[in-house]
Formats: structure tokens, C-alpha cells, sequence
């Protein structure tokens, strides 16, 4: 978006601009568009402004918040809450889905100089977005932005074979940013940088692999720099370091799912998306003798970004469509280079038509399961309401699982560290141990359990929903549904 307006601005250009950002307008309305749920009724998206209310309330994360994700998109998600609450995030998801359309639409234009082929290659983006992350924003959806931004200058080094400064610390920046939202989503930087020290020593270029590196150092310690300063100032640092990191490679170690049975599910149950963009690669590399010496390089850096991409996906052994969100950076570069082979203007108009009629489908289609999913939660939170009945603002009320829409719809709080506790709770004895205690200590006047512990057989029941059931039959009477009433209470 920022080169487009360096310049004077073309007409036609002037209009492309516009076009991204009524795109960009209508994938965050379509985001957002049931304005009686503010957009909370997602499960990531709840839990991110829940943290930012907590934040803004004065709590620490990792220290009085349980969270094991990255600390960058809490303080993003504070900064849209506090700069206008709810209209806050709602600015700051369309900022991530107009960076995300305009670097896509940037990335295509540096391999392929024509609009319509552009337009093709970011209806099948978007295509992919809706498919894999019908409940977007999620964290790969926002990684995405900031992985599509340092690709534009990478494929720009690849192109000019050269880097200036200021292209150097942005891609570092974005780095850091994406290192510090999710570990497992930099390979397309680590991949880069072994290609820049292969290539500059080999060519002898020291002084200018010591230029990158250096400012590279400073570009990720402008990001670091803050993040620690807040850790350490506000004592959390070993906190960040055991839930972020420690406890993150526990996680994803901890699946007993075969990588086999996981690849098979992420081929076949995700439209087999991986076998045909597998298929491009091996397609273009077929004929790569017909390709320009740039297209070649970009071909080869894309492909085995996309191998790597896939593997760090597989590799946790979990099943999440949205994880493949992470590939779509390597999406960009086969596509423009296939659509650049064809000379045919009808084959061109007639695959824009296709793909922006399929993408505005598969939006409608999304949005009939939102309509269905949110009349659903309509139901249960009437339920929920009426089985609690009038309520104090002064009282807590605790959801156990991981539907912490609730505390935003019923305005209520939890004012404990752990106010949700699935997955991990259920994989790590430490954290399902913290999180008891938590609960013990806190003795919140209502209980929500969204788990279900009490239709579960003991023998079903994990070692944490087992201590949960203990404690809700020690301290609590259930009123009605899932609505449990702390026993010292009169209600």
C-alpha cells in the first residue's frame, strides 16, 4: 500500500487502492457483522479481549493471567481495547486484513505486472482464509499479516539482489513480532537468513552479510527490547519463560496421534489443498527450464518454504484446519509464476470470474455457519441467564473450558490467574494443579461448567476434570443446567 502512494498515483492505481480497501472493509464486517456479539463469540478472539481487559485493569500477564501464548498479541489487543474498546478491535482487525490484502496484492505485482492475474491470485488467498479459518481472527490469520509484509522484501532481494536498510530492520521487525505471537510460524526468516550467509560467503560479500546482520540485531531489539523491560519490571519473566516456551514444546510433544494419521487428515479433510499447490510446485519445477533465472530462484526458496511450512504443521500431531493458514505466504509465488506462462486473456478473465465468484461463495457460506453457531450460543446463554437468575455485578463467576464469550456477553469477571484452563490444563499436571489451587482460592460465587464434569463417567475423566468434580461437590450445589452456586452464598 505504502509504494503504491510513494509516487504520483495513476488512476488506475488510485482505484486498485480503493478496491483493497473495500475488501478489506468487508472481510472485517463479515468478521464482525452480528453487532449484538461485538464479534466475541469466537473462542480465540474472547480470550485475547478478556486479557486485554485484564490488562487494562492493571493485571500482568503470565503472572496473574494464565496464557501460554505470545506477549505481542495481548499488547496489540490492549492497545485497540484501551485506544476505543470494543470499535478498537474492531479497527485493528480491518489494520491486519488490509495489511494482509494490500501485501498480497504488492508480493504478486513484484512477479507478475498485471492486475486481473493479481486479482486471481488474492481471491485464492482469500478463498483459502475462509476455508481453513472460518473463525477468523485467529493467530495464524494475524501472524499472516506480518509474514506477507517480510515476504514482500524478500522476494524483493530476490528480484534486485540487493537489500537496503531500512527493508533489512522491517523484516526483522516482523521477525520478532511473529516469533513473539507463535515459535513455530518463522520459517520463512530462518530460511532466509541461512540463504543469505550461504550465499554472501560464498560470493565473499562479508561487509554486506555483517550490514544485515547488524541491523537485522537491531531490528528484532526493537521489539525484544520492550517485551523484556516489561517482564523484568514487572517480575513475570520466569512466568513468560515456562508458559511461553517450556510449556509450549511440552504441548506439542504431548499428542499420541501418529504424524501419518495427521498428515493424512491435513490432505483430505482441509479440501486437499496440500496435494494441489504440491502439484504446482512439481508442475513449474517440470518446466523451470522455460523460466527466468529470477522466477527459478523464487521457485525453488517457495517450494521448500512450503515443505518446511507443512512439516512444522504436522509436527505438533494436533488436527487445526487454521494451522494451514501459515502456507499461504507460499501460495503466491507458483500462482504468479503460472499465471505469468499464460498468454490467454479469456482464460484470464474467465479464472477472475471463477475465483472471486467461488471466494464470494465461500464468504456466504461462512457467514450461514456463524448465523447457526451464534443462534445457538443465543439459546445457551438464555439458558445460562436464566438458570443464574439476578446476579450482582460484585460477584465472580467462573467458566470452566474454554467458552470465555461468556464472561463478555453476561459483563461478569473472574478475578483469579486461570479464567480458562483447556487444553493445557488437561495435558500438564503443573498447570492443572496452579489452576485448582486458583479456583480453591478464589471460590467464585457461580460456576459455569462448560465441561460437563458431571455427565462424564469417573473412568472418562482426565486427572484435572476429576479434581474439578471434586471441588464442585465439596464447595458448590448445582442450581440448575450447568450453573453451579458457591454453598456460603445465599442466592
Amino acid at each position: 500500500m505504502i509504494e503504491m502512494i510513494k509516487s504520483k498515483i495513476s488512476k488506475k492505481e488510485l482505484i486498485t487502492i480503493i478496491l483493497l480497501i473495500i475488501i478489506s472493509i468487508s472481510i472485517t464486517l463479515c468478521n464482525f457483522i452480528f453487532i449484538n456479539h461485538q464479534g466475541y463469540l469466537r473462542t480465540d478472539t474472547s480470550v485475547w479481549i478478556n486479557i486485554a481487559k485484564k490488562i487494562n485493569e492493571g493485571k500482568i500477564i503470565y503472572k496473574d493471567i494464565f496464557e501460554h501464548k505470545g506477549p505481542v498479541l495481548y499488547f496489540l489487543y490492549y492497545l485497540g481495547y484501551k485506544v476505543a474498546d470494543q470499535f478498537g478491535i474492531w479497527i485493528l482487525d480491518f489494520i491486519f486484513n488490509l495489511l494482509t490484502v494490500s501485501m498480497i496484492y504488492l508480493t504478486s505485482k513484484l512477479i507478475v505486472n498485471d492486475r486481473k492475474k493479481i486479482f486471481i491470485i488474492l481471491s485464492i488467498c482469500l478463498l483459502l482464509v475462509e476455508k481453513l479459518c472460518y473463525e477468523n481472527p485467529c493467530t495464524e490469520s494475524i501472524a499472516l499479516s506480518f509474514t506477507l509484509i517480510a515476504m514482500y522484501f524478500i522476494i524483493k532481494y530476490f528480484i534486485f539482489n540487493s537489500l537496503k536498510i531500512k527493508e533489512i530492520i522491517i523484516i526483522s521487525i516482523n521477525f520478532a513480532i511473529v516469533l513473539l505471537l507463535r515459535p513455530n510460524l518463522v520459517i520463512l526468516w530462518v530460511l532466509f537468513y541461512m540463504y543469505i550467509l550461504i550465499k554472501l560467503n560464498k560470493e565473499k560479500r562479508f561487509k554486506e552479510f555483517l550490514t544485515i546482520a547488524l541491523y537485522s540485531a537491531l531490528g528484532v531489539s526493537i521489539i525484544f527490547i520492550p517485551v523484556i523491560i516489561y517482564m523484568i519490571s514487572n517480575n513475570c519473566m520466569s512466568d513468560f519463560i515456562y508458559n511461553y516456551i517450556l510449556l509450549n514444546i511440552q504441548y506439542a510433544g504431548s499428542s499420541k496421534t501418529s504424524i501419518i494419521y495427521i498428515t493424512y487428515l491435513f490432505i483430505s479433510k482441509t479440501y486437499y489443498i496440500i496435494p494441489v499447490i504440491a502439484a504446482i510446485y512439481i508442475g513449474l519445477i517440470i518446466i523451470k527450464t522455460k523460466l527466468e533465472i529470477n522466477d527459478k530462484r523464487l521457485l525453488i526458496f517457495s517450494c521448500v518454504y512450503f515443505f518446511m511450512a507443512f512439516y512444522l504443521i504436522i509436527m505438533p500431531q494436533r488436527f487445526y484446519e487454521h494451522y494451514l493458514i501459515s502456507i499461504i505466504p507460499t501460495v503466491i509465488v507458483p500462482l504468479a509464476i503460472l499465471l505469468k506462462q499464460i498468454k490467454s486473456k479469456k482464460i484470464v478473465i474467465v479464472s477472475l470470474i471463477l475465483f472471486c465468484y467461488l471466494a464470494v461463495l465461500e464468504n456466504i457460506y461462512v457467514q450461514a455457519i456463524k448465523i447457526n453457531y451464534f443462534n445457538e450460543i443465543d439459546k445457551y446463554i438464555e439458558k445460562i441467564q436464566k438458570d443464574i437468575g439476578t446476579f450482582n455485578k460484585q460477584d465472580d463467576l467462573l467458566v470452566l473450558g474454554n467458552n470465555t464469550y461468556i464472561y463478555l456477553i453476561l459483563d461478569i469477571n473472574y478475578d483469579g490467574k486461570y479464567f480458562y484452563q483447556l487444553p493445557i490444563a488437561n495435558q500438564n499436571e503443573k498447570i492443572a494443579n496452579e489452576a485448582i489451587k486458583d479456583i480453591e482460592e478464589q471460590l467464585p460465587t457461580f460456576i459455569i461448567d462448560t465441561m460437563n464434569v458431571k455427565n462424564k463417567q469417573d473412568n472418562k475423566l482426565t486427572s484435572f476434570e476429576k479434581q474439578i468434580k471434586e471441588l464442585l461437590e465439596e464447595h458448590y450445589y448445582l442450581k440448575n443446567g450447568y450453573v453451579y452456586i458457591n454453598k456460603e452464598v445465599q442466592y
